[in-house]
């Protein structure tokens, strides 16, 4: 419901499940990548990634903001949620930190 994208783009969603690693070499870690045709992340999308306590969608239209299915959720199936939009790449590893 806040994906913004180009002018005459028709949305597409594709869902990625991998295996990264290979026998012998490391131990293997199963992935789930979500990837989207949207414009993509601006600078206060990601500053407020980065604040658990932050939202950049005050004052923007048509978002819902009430589901609690958001950003903050992934942390319930991943240690480590990585972040792949436009310039910005980035990853929260709750494994190396302890907590988030």
């Amino acid at each position: 419901d806040d994906n913004a994208y180009a002018d005459g783009v028709c949305p597409s969603l594709h869902f990625i499940l991998g295996v990264q690693g290979h026998d012998g070499e490391r131990e293997q870690s199963h992935y789930l990548a979500s990837v989207n045709n949207e414009v993509g992340l601006g600078n206060e999308d990601v500053e407020a990634l980065c604040d658990i306590n932050r939202t950049a969608k005050h004052g923007r239209a048509g978002q819902i903001r009430r589901k609690g299915v958001g950003w903050k959720s992934v942390f319930v199936v991943s240690d480590c949620p990585t972040v792949l939009s436009c310039s910005f790449r980035f990853c929260f590893n709750v494994r190396k930190l302890g907590c988030l």
